[in-house]
């Protein structure tokens, strides 16, 4: 009961930081401010990057889905139909790299997409849960390849990056970094209110 009620404080925590960024956009001139997302909708997500990570924050999750969709999770389709989900993924391009496992299946695909499995892998992507785990194959691609985030935007095969993408990134990565060290430690004080005192 304790070690939920102190997750759950973690979390609130974290979420209520998520939700802030979700009202906001960053433009190069100034910052603007929205609605921000549904919360039950950023639960979700934020659920999926912590589930997926055996419980710590990878900030780039919550940065990419910012810069891509201000993490709206149920966002229209981007990029002329062919962008899905919170992180914007091409469901022509994910389906290959996360479903198909030969190179024998990767090379039919190119030479011969099925618009029926596109549209269902988009279907797919639009789910906080599956999104998150291609994402994270997508990642650590990009860290076995010494790639900065940004290269979502760009491609992980690309050699550069958008200036003003990768500076947005490295704002958010820095607000989730902050926010994850300070909702550790009001979890920290209470789970052991006394701790300080000493």
């Amino acid at each position: 009961m304790l070690l939920t009620l102190v997750l759950s404080l973690y979390f609130n925590c974290m979420l209520d930081a998520l939700e802030y960024a979700s009202s906001v956009e960053l433009k190069p001139a100034r910052i603007y401010e929205y609605r921000p997302a549904k919360r039950t909708h950023l639960s979700k997500l934020l659920n999926a990057v912590l589930n997926n990570n055996n419980g710590k924050l990878d900030p780039r999750y919550l940065s990419i889905a910012l810069n891509e969709s201000r993490a709206r999770i149920y966002i229209h389709r981007g990029d002329r139909g062919r962008a899905c989900g919170v992180f914007q993924i091409h469901a022509r391009y994910s389906y290959p790299w996360y479903q198909l496992k030969t190179f024998k299946q990767r090379l039919h695909w190119k030479q011969n997409p099925n618009s029926y499995k596109i549209n269902r892998e988009c279907r797919r992507l639009s789910q906080p849960n599956y999104s998150v785990k291609v994402m994270k194959s997508y990642l650590k691609e990009m860290d076995k390849r010494n790639k900065h985030a940004c290269h979502h935007n760009t491609g992980i095969y690309s050699n550069h990056c958008d200036a003003w993408y990768k500076r947005r990134i490295d704002i958010w990565n820095a607000y989730f970094s902050v926010n994850n060290t300070i909702c550790k430690i009001k979890e920290a004080y209470n789970e052991n209110p006394w701790q300080f005192d000493r």
